[in-house]
């Protein structure tokens, strides 16, 4: 994640979001493909994971949205994440569970492709993103001349620091609770089937539908969001967050282990 900056700096915004979403398409074909040979699988979820992160740090919120309505914009952003994982449990999911894992797989990387060609013929090259001059520079020198560039920025305003800092320290608890709750979930399945979930696909219909009704949730929730974190100081709603997130860690402490 650290490099994607410099990738999208240095090839443009339009190539780099181009060529990560095709790639991440072309990764997900190695998934059914790959059994039994494990180093097939390995390299799709290499590609896969290459070309999400990139998605993921795309810059085009920066480079194309006023600084004033960013948070809208962030907002819409995540709204379409929520949006995709709704539709996706709620057609995609339901509608190919029955199909071959080779025609399921296919139908989302084919997805991923076309969407990468809509791109590239729709999406254009922001203003000054890629100079002229630059763009004949030596690959080394426009990564040392990008880190000078950083290390001045945040030399002269020190919030970007303590911001990396913050999102450190809060996305690896969030990623650690998400493997916890899934695995204390899982739990709720003894071997007998004496549990709640007799089988795996009574636990996973269950799964799918939890996740639908949080991302709905998200979804009205980001919808009033964007528009009240653009009129409220930083220094209100960065706290705010934070208590909310303290107080998931503390409802998560007190589940009691399902034997």
């Amino acid at each position: 994640m650290f490099l994607t900056g410099y990738v999208y700096d240095i090839v443009g915004v339009r190539y780099t979001l181009c060529l990560a979403t095709f790639f991440a398409g072309f990764g997900l074909m190695f998934y059914p493909l790959g059994a039994p040979h494990l180093w097939i699988l390995v390299t799709g979820v290499c590609l896969f994971r290459l070309g999400a992160d990139l998605i993921g740090a795309n810059t085009l919120i920066i480079d194309y949205v006023e600084k004033k309505s960013r948070a809208k914009a962030l907002s819409f952003s995540f709204m379409g994440v929520c949006a995709g994982v709704v539709l996706s449990n709620l057609v995609l999911v339901h509608f190919t569970r029955d199909l071959d894992p080779l025609i399921t797989w296919s139908i989302m990387s084919g997805m991923m492709i076309a969407f990468s060609i809509t791109m590239f013929l729709t999406l254009s090259e922001p203003k000054n993103r890629v100079k002229r001059e630059d763009a004949e520079k030596p690959v080394l020198k426009k990564i040392w001349e990008l880190t000078i560039n950083i290390l001045k920025a945040v030399k002269k305003n020190p919030n970007l620091l303590i911001g990396w800092i913050m999102n450190v320290l809060v996305s690896g608890p969030i990623l650690i609770l998400e493997m916890y709750y899934y695995n204390w979930l899982k739990s709720f399945q003894p071997k007998d089937g004496s549990g709640p979930f007799p089988d795996s696909d009574t636990f996973m219909n269950y799964y799918e539908l939890q996740s639908t009704l949080g991302s709905v949730f998200a979804l009205v929730l980001l919808f009033f969001a964007g528009s009240v974190i653009d009129k409220i100081n930083f220094r209100i709603i960065l706290p705010v967050t934070l208590l909310m997130r303290a107080g998931i860690f503390y409802m998560v402490s007190i589940i009691t282990n399902p034997v």
